[in-house]
């Protein structure tokens, strides 16, 4: 439908616009869409791409449990080392490339109070400690994130780093997960 516009205070009409050229020209007003009137919004494939996002616009995480069910109790703390290790991990590039942190979580107790038990995430092919978290016991502790490399072996590990100067001491796990947190960027 052909819409009446005016260029200039003299009155003169110009020529009719269409429908879409008056909508672009300001003439036709358009309202404000009010918050949660919009249900169903299409995106063309591939039209939005990570890179159009904010960083971290998305968010999620992943659990891996290493030991959940059963706890892993009566290890030795009266010597210092590693008295348990989980079977491997392997993420590969393709699984890391949006990880934006790796971290372990755990629940851990002591017989006696002046051992020091880590629980680890451990890098085997880089013989190095991606993050973990240590005290003589520790109740859902999370770590701060860590970055594995693509591809290298990694094991959550019980590791007593202060032995227990009374014979026959303990540790244990009662939990440790593995959490994988990503972000769309």
């Amino acid at each position: 439908m052909p819409v009446e516009h005016h260029t200039h205070s003299g009155g003169d009409s110009a020529p009719a616009l269409n429908a879409a050229e008056a909508l672009v020209d300001g003439s036709i007003p358009t309202p404000k869409i009010g918050d949660n009137q919009v249900t169903n919004v299409k995106v063309a494939d591939a039209a939005l791409t990570k890179t159009k996002l904010v960083v971290d616009t998305i968010q999620w995480g992943e659990l891996i449990p290493v030991i959940a069910e059963t706890a892993r109790t009566g290890l030795v703390a009266d010597a210092t080392g590693v008295k348990w290790e989980s079977i491997d991990l392997i993420l590969n590039a393709a699984e890391i490339q949006s990880l934006k942190g790796i971290y372990v979580e755990g629940t851990w107790v002591a017989s006696v109070a002046d051992s020091v038990t880590a629980i680890e995430l451990y890098n085997v092919t880089a013989a190095a400690v991606i993050c973990s978290i240590s005290g003589n016991t520790g109740t859902n502790i999370r770590s701060t994130a860590g970055s594995p490399v693509a591809g290298n072996i990694m094991r959550v590990r019980v590791n007593v780093t202060t032995a227990s100067a009374t014979a026959g001491a303990t540790t244990g796990a009662n939990k440790a997960v593995i959490i994988l947190v990503f972000g769309v960027s």
